[in-house]
């Protein structure tokens, strides 16, 4: 067995595809299929399921893939430990689009010339949870919807792991400046004063029909995802298996910015719920607020139930709601404790 094979493993379980597993361990398909064929061998059990949807840990998987990553962790930890010795960690996972990265360089600067090193990763959901279960992140930043809560919590409460909300959200078209949607975006806001800021499923149906969509690679495929009955009710589910990906909101700001494809996302709302506020796509964008399917949407945080590192958290947690405003939000962190 070698480490390899093990870091194929979890790979392939956190992407839920052996394709994308060789896109992430820039390697060829074949090569990983013929690491965990040997490894199943090795082990004299079967580790994933194939379907036409992907492939998913059996049983017996499941058991080898913690143990896959604890080892993994553990070696990670002996390269550099003369680096590491004296070092606190604090590990951040967010869904893309959250606006975490920008207090994750907000964080950085306060705390700069102290023994504790940062990380970041944005990630979609399957694969924060399990870092935060493993004790490889600290917290995780995540959406979810009223409807989809009662699953979401039973998954968490079986990993040892809770949700607070912090802020509502709702789903958003985001486009260019320039775009054809403007002059509909240019509506709304003169509306606005008028109480009308948010389009009905039926104006945001007739919109998209004619629209071409890109998403990042994890999007509405996960377990938990929030927005699958909007989707739905705007029948863009053929339009958004068939949309451009990419796995970096990095390329898809290009994407957006030089293209007409229009992006389905969130919009956090202020304080009252009424208005809706920009925090993800900045500058060249523009957004059109839709009216959810799903009840109502939060975005907010996952943290092991028997430890966090409140110093790092808190520091992140008010800078995030001097953003958006919502002092409110705070108390979730300080009722728990």
């Amino acid at each position: 067995m070698e480490i390899k094979q093990l870091q194929c493993l979890v790979v392939c379980a956190e992407t839920g595809s052996f394709t994308r597993a060789a896109e992430a361990m820039y390697i060829n398909q074949s090569n990983v299929s013929r690491m965990i064929r040997a490894l199943e061998e090795e082990l004299g059990t079967t580790l994933f399921k194939r379907s036409k949807k992907g492939i998913f840990l059996t049983m017996e998987g499941e058991q080898v893939y913690r143990k896959a990553k604890t080892i993994l962790f553990r070696i990670d930890h002996l390269k550099f430990p003369e680096q590491s010795k004296n070092l606190d960690h604090f590990t951040i996972s967010s869904f893309p689009g959250m606006g975490i990265a920008e207090e994750f360089t907000r964080l950085c600067q306060d705390f700069q010339g102290e023994e504790v090193v940062f990380r970041y990763y944005a990630e979609g959901t399957g694969s924060m949870l399990n870092k935060l279960e493993h004790h490889n992140s600290d917290v995780g930043f995540i959406y979810s919807s009223e409807k989809q809560m009662p699953k979401l919590q039973h998954v968490l409460k079986k990993r040892g792991l809770i949700f607070f909300p912090l802020y509502r959200a709702l789903p958003a078209l985001y486009f260019h400046r320039g775009h054809p949607l403007e002059a509909k975006n240019r509506l709304l806001t003169v509306q606005r004063d008028q109480g009308k800021s948010i389009l009905d499923l039926e104006e945001a149906r007739s919109l998209t029909g004619g629209l071409h969509f890109a998403r990042l690679a994890y999007d509405y495929e996960e377990n938990y995802y929030d927005l699958r009955e909007t989707i739905f009710s705007l029948q863009l589910e053929e339009k958004l298996k068939m949309a451009h990906q990419v796995n970096d909101i990095s390329s898809l700001y290009l994407l957006l910015k030089n293209t007409d494809f229009c992006y389905l996302g969130h919009v956090w709302m202020d304080k009252e719920g009424e208005r809706p506020v920009n925090i993800n796509f900045r500058g060249d964008f523009q957004y059109l607020p839709i009216q959810s399917s799903d009840g109502d949407i939060f975005s907010g945080y996952v943290i092991r139930q028997d430890e966090v590192r409140l110093a790092y958290l808190n520091e992140l947690l008010e800078s995030l709601i001097d953003k958006v405003g919502q002092e409110d939000a705070f108390l979730n962190i300080k009722a728990l404790y």
